[in-house]
C-alpha cells in the first residue's frame, strides 16, 4: 500500500543520510584531517540518533555505528 511505500522511501532517505555523514568522516580520517574528522563526527553521530529515534535502526546498532567511527577519528589524536 501506500503507507509501506512512503516509509520505505523515508527510511531509504535516511540510512543514505547517516552513510553519507559516515562517508564523509571516513575520508577525512583517511586524509588526516583530525579537526575536520571530529566536527563530521558530530554530524554524523546526530543522523545516526536521529535515524534511530525513528527506529530506522535499533538503538544498540546505532550506538555500534557511532562507536566504530568515533574509534577510527580517536586512532587520528594519536
Amino acid at each position: 500500500s501506500d503507507v509501506c511505500s512512503s516509509d520505505l522511501a523515508k527510511n531509504l532517505a535516511e540510512k543514505s543520510r547517516v552513510r553519507t555523514a559516515s562517508r564523509n568522516v571516513l575520508d577525512a580520517v583517511e586524509a588526516g584531517n583530525a579537526d575536520e574528522a571530529k566536527a563530521l563526527l558530530t554530524v554524523a553521530c546526530k543522523a545516526i540518533d536521529q535515524a534511530a529515534a525513528n527506529h530506522v535502526y535499533h538503538k544498540n546498532a546505532a550506538n555500534r555505528k557511532k562507536s566504530r567511527l568515533a574509534r577510527k577519528v580517536n586512532t587520528l589524536a594519536k
